[in-house]
């Protein structure tokens, strides 16, 4: 082909192309997408075929995807909550008591009675365990062995610890109708005061009220000039009133008088009717001279650290609980004086015997109040006994 005619076949391409522009439709302009959280499809490709000439092919861009990421929801927790700690249960206190004389005698069986309503009443707070009389401590050394601890609680004849506590003894004194009284008096609070100070312990109260002391001997006597030389076995609180009827005053270990009395040794005894009975001398005495005279010298006594460190509620219990006993303590100290003294008639042939005189009767109360108050005077001053005496009706 000649040259002449190349360029020919190029101008009419040239204008075919020019023609095919101006006819062609415009194309719809594309409206922007929405915001969505869709991925644009991509935009067909366009293919536009001119007559002969070679397709020109466009390609539109995909629009680039949006991604929207939702918000997550929010997610409430519910927190278990935590089981309630259980309390620990206390562990239950106990304390040991111990007795001055005997378990087994009538007085301390009362005192018994109330540790073992304590105990009850306590509902597995405290025990208070009796772990024995005499032979578990000497009773003469327990006074010692309360105010140190080495025992809780002591069922006391307060005549024993004299010399430590000399107010304790007038307990024997007191002519006052009931414990009650003696609360009412200021008796009570003088008490618990001196051996708070004196010993290291809680005067709680007596433990026995009511029941009297008398002389009983092995030959009857009919007046006081009778008692003058006899050998009686006494103890603390009565050697001063042997000592002024002009008796020989005896003293032995409760373990030696049965003895004593079977050899002739001592031929009579001082003493408390349950005491008496406890020994068995009616086996071997058959007379009681019938004007009783000191009252119960007994109490309940606690070791004052111990009763420091007690809650409230168990002090509370222990006060009201003996508060209490105190009151019903007449009734059963004359019931059970009653029985022994009816087994003692009975069954031993035991007599009461009075003098012919009633002069000599009041002499003989008279000298033993007086000889124990004489003997006091060396341990309490001449104020504290006026006083004592008045309160005491003594």
């Amino acid at each position: 082909m000649t040259k002449k005619a190349i360029y020919s076949c190029l101008a009419v391409l040239l204008l075919v192309s020019v023609v095919l522009a101006g006819c062609a439709k415009p194309q719809p302009t594309t409206a922007p997408a929405p915001t969505v959280t869709v991925t644009a499809a991509p935009a067909p490709a366009v293919t536009v075929t001119p007559g002969a000439a070679p397709a020109v092919t466009v390609t539109a861009a995909p629009a680039p995807a949006v991604t929207v990421t939702p918000k997550p929801a929010p997610v409430t927790v519910t927190a278990t909550p935590a089981p309630a700690p259980t309390a620990t249960k206390p562990q239950p206190i106990k304390l040991r008591m111990v007795a001055a004389i005997a378990v087994n005698e009538a007085i301390v069986k009362y005192a018994d009675r109330w540790r073992k309503a304590v105990n009850e009443r306590s509902g597995g707070e405290l025990t208070i365990d009796l772990i024995g009389g005499p032979e578990v401590i000497p009773a003469f050394d327990q006074h010692e062995a309360a105010r140190k601890g080495v025992v809780d609680l002591m069922y006391a004849i307060t005549g024993y610890y004299e010399s430590a506590v000399p107010v304790a003894a007038t307990q024997a004194l007191s002519r006052l109708s009931s414990p009650a009284e003696e609360r009412q008096v200021g008796y009570y609070d003088l008490m618990d005061k001196a051996h708070r100070e004196k010993l290291n312990v809680r005067y709680l109260g007596r433990a026995n009220f009511g029941a009297k002391a008398y002389t009983f001997v092995t030959k009857p006597v009919t007046k006081l000039g009778d008692l003058v030389g006899v050998p009686i076995r006494t103890s603390r609180t009565t050697a001063p009133f042997a000592k002024a009827l002009g008796a020989s005053g005896v003293t032995l270990a409760g373990s030696e008088v049965y003895a004593a009395l079977e050899r002739g040794l001592v031929q009579g005894v001082m003493t408390w009717i349950s005491s008496f009975h406890g020994g068995r001398y009616q086996e071997l005495v058959k007379y009681i001279i019938d004007y009783p005279f000191y009252e119960t010298n007994d109490a309940i006594l606690v070791n004052l650290d111990v009763w420091n460190k007690l809650p409230k509620n168990l002090q509370d219990l222990l006060t009201n609980t003996m508060i209490e006993f105190e009151k019903g303590t007449i009734e059963y100290t004359q019931g059970y004086e009653r029985t022994l003294l009816i087994d003692m008639a009975d069954n031993y042939g035991m007599r009461k015997i009075s003098f012919a005189s009633p002069d000599d009767a009041q002499k003989y109360l008279a000298m033993a109040f007086d000889s124990y108050w004489e003997q006091l005077g060396k341990s309490l001053s001449a104020d504290e006994i006026a006083q004592l005496r008045k309160m005491l009706k003594s």
